[in-house]
């Protein structure tokens, strides 16, 4: 006989829950189609994109935190 794991999928409320209790300490993770998955680090290029996308939508659009 064939010993299986099985898999839990977790609810948008479950994971919220999760990381406020703290589980995941400083790990960055998200919620993909109910599993917490860790994300990759960003590199350098990809927090100089989304610096720059920013200040874009920011010139273009306004400050957000007005909203």
């Amino acid at each position: 006989m064939l010993a299986t794991s099985k898999k839990i999928r977790f609810s948008v409320r479950e994971y919220f829950r999760l990381t406020r209790a703290g589980v995941f300490d400083d790990r960055r993770v998200e919620l993909l189609d109910g599993r917490i998955v860790q994300m990759a680090s960003q590199s350098e290029d990809h927090i100089a994109g989304i610096t720059r996308t920013n200040i874009i939508l920011n010139r273009h659009f306004g400050n957000p935190k007005r909203f």
